[in-house]
């Protein structure tokens, strides 16, 4: 696993970067809801937060890599200890095979591969790994060089320490998140 991951970090982060044609991402974070099945009663339900994602996109072939040094999930059932797990190494590899801008935004679609590892919880758990591979698709707003994504799904394989299995999900910005939540509270009240 190991060599596999030292590989996949190689290849993610020199493809983009031998053109000068290329887009930054950055993001403050997101904030995703999902599941995966076949439902067996562990990891079914599926939150994740993440803080500060930024990466580089090649223009051209639509090749990226993303990168967050800070992301948590949160199961249903499946997961009995009192701590969150915490990722530290985040890894989300894309290519964007249809993107289709307009003036400011942009939608795209495409295959993408990311790998979370570096688990903390009262102690570092060097065996704990979440891999998904599979297709994406979503929205994002374009100024000259930067992208910053606002909404995005997911749906894919998923490989949780070593359990197979298939999933959905979906992810919002924080930021956007926050105004939405600030947004439906005034209206609520």
């Amino acid at each position: 696993m190991k060599k596999f991951l030292f590989l996949f970090v190689i290849i993610a982060l020199t493809v983009p970067v031998y053109s000068q044609d290329f887009r930054f991402i950055l993001n403050a974070g997101s904030v995703g809801l999902g599941g995966n099945f076949p439902l067996k009663g562990d990891y079914d339900l599926e939150g994740s937060f993440s803080l500060i994602n930024f990466g580089i996109e090649e223009r051209n072939t639509n090749i990226g890599v993303e990168i967050n040094p800070f992301k948590t999930f949160l199961w249903d059932n499946g997961y009995e200890s009192e701590y969150l797990p915490l990722s530290l190494l985040n890894l989300h590899f894309y290519w964007n095979v249809l993107s289709y801008d307009f003036s400011i935004s942009n939608i795209y679609f495409g295959p993408f591969a990311s790998i979370n590892y570096f688990f903390i919880e009262e102690e570092i758990l060097w065996d704990r790994y979440i891999f998904s591979a599979g297709l994406q698709m979503g929205f994002r707003y374009s100024i000259g060089k930067f992208n910053y994504n606002i909404f995005s799904c997911e749906l894919g394989y998923r490989l949780i320490d070593g359990s197979s299995r298939y999933y959905i999900s979906a992810k919002v910005d924080l930021i956007v998140f926050l105004i939405m939540a600030l947004y439906a509270n005034v209206f609520y009240y």
